[in-house]
């Protein structure tokens, strides 16, 4: 079996979106296309993760009401975790797909909920440092289409993020472009057919992987 490509210190992408755009898709089918270029392919998601992770996931699906800054730091608290996960494949040089991170922060918590911009945004500038990604994409989508998308691929009931009212996502939508801006995000168009998405995808990483090994 030949040995797998790798990136020196490894390449991080995050994958960024409201439910329905896409993301989780595009990061599944960028995943295997790199995977049959040769490379070494990690991949896992900012709400969940790790074992630790996935537990606190549960409790932020469950229909449990709390305060809104205690979201954030359960979400926060998974970031934590992963990044730990993250820097041992960063060593191993693989090439690292992540299913949101700290963009979502913004999007669901500051623009969703109306938590303070004034007191989560350090916060959520000091993740992004930590996790330092090559690249950021940010699939955007009407929110209309990306909601009916969700509906009808899952499976389970709704969620507690998933049972907020339509208005609620609008916001999220915003936070997500506000956030793409200020962090510098790769926005891609997710209104198109999958495979149009998949190769913009598929160039925005190449591009990006390219430019690192070059440098290295």
């Amino acid at each position: 079996m030949p040995k797998l490509k790798t990136v020196p210190n490894g390449l991080l992408v995050f994958f960024e979106g409201i439910d329905g755009a896409g993301k989780t898709t595009q990061l599944k089918l960028l995943a295997d296309q790199l995977k049959n270029d040769g490379w070494l392919v990690e991949h896992s998601r900012s709400h969940g993760g790790t074992p630790i992770g996935e537990a606190l996931r549960e409790v932020s699906l469950s229909h449990i009401e709390r305060p809104v800054a205690t979201d954030f730091y359960v979400s926060l608290a998974m970031h934590i975790a992963l990044l730990e996960q993250v820097r041992s494949w960063r060593e191993q040089g693989a090439i690292i797909l992540i299913d949101r991170g700290p963009l979502s922060l913004v999007a669901y918590q500051i623009y969703g909920d109306g938590l303070s911009e004034q007191a989560a945004w350090p916060i959520v500038e000091n993740d992004f440092r930590a996790f330092a990604p090559e690249l950021v994409i940010t699939y955007s989508a009407p929110v209309k289409t990306a909601l009916t998308r969700a509906k009808v691929h899952k499976a389970a009931a709704a969620d507690y993020f998933e049972n907020k009212p339509p208005g609620y996502f609008q916001r999220v939508q915003k936070g997500y472009l506000a956030a793409s801006e200020r962090l510098g995000a790769q926005i891609i168009n997710a209104n198109r057919p999958i495979k149009a998405v998949q190769t913009e995808t598929y160039a925005t990483v190449q591009s990006v992987l390219q430019t690192k090994i070059t440098k290295a």
